[in-house]
């Protein structure tokens, strides 16, 4: 972190931005709401100079493949599998990190299937428990409207068949 903060160039006020952003990421790291390997992850896709290296170092990768193989060993690794993916997401969209966003999809990709792990991260939040219900909430009700019979009194803003008019004629 240190050397983040010792960069060339870098104001005082991108000094205390980058500060608080790294204690924000602390705070959710003690939350426990981002696995620790996030942080790891993040500075070593950065350059000594700040920058996002255009390609992963061989150290950095194996570094990054010895701190995943370290989750597997403390059973965290589909958590950790998650949140490099929502890392690598934030990377290509968000930050444009180019090439190291895509570099990290695929380490994380390969733990994934070197360890049979997409049976075992299961649903994200769309897929949990009362999700559906919720969303449904959210759009209102839809269930199926049925025509009135004859004789029935037609629901207010319903179009009679004599009022539509087509919006081109015809020739």
């Amino acid at each position: 972190m240190e050397d983040l903060l010792n960069v060339p160039g870098l104001s005082d006020a991108e000094k205390t931005e980058l500060t608080a952003l790294i204690a924000k990421l602390d705070d959710s790291l003690a939350e426990g709401r981002l696995h620790p390997i996030v942080k790891f992850a993040l500075f070593n896709l950065q350059a000594p100079d700040g920058t996002w290296f255009p390609t992963m170092p061989p150290e950095r990768l194996s570094a990054l493949g010895e701190a995943i193989e370290e989750t597997r060993a403390n059973k965290t690794i589909v958590k950790a599998m998650w949140d490099l993916l929502r890392l690598s997401a934030v990377l290509h969209t968000e930050m444009k990190a180019g090439n190291i966003a895509l570099e990290l999809f695929a380490v994380v990709d390969h733990y994934i299937v070197k360890y049979n792990l997409v049976q075992q991260m299961g649903p994200d939040a769309e897929g949990a428990p009362g999700a559906r219900a919720a969303a449904k909430g959210a759009i209102g009700d839809t269930t199926k409207l049925q025509a009135p019979k004859v004789g029935e009194k037609a629901p207010p803003g319903t179009l009679r068949v004599n009022q539509l008019r087509p919006s081109k004629p015809r020739p």
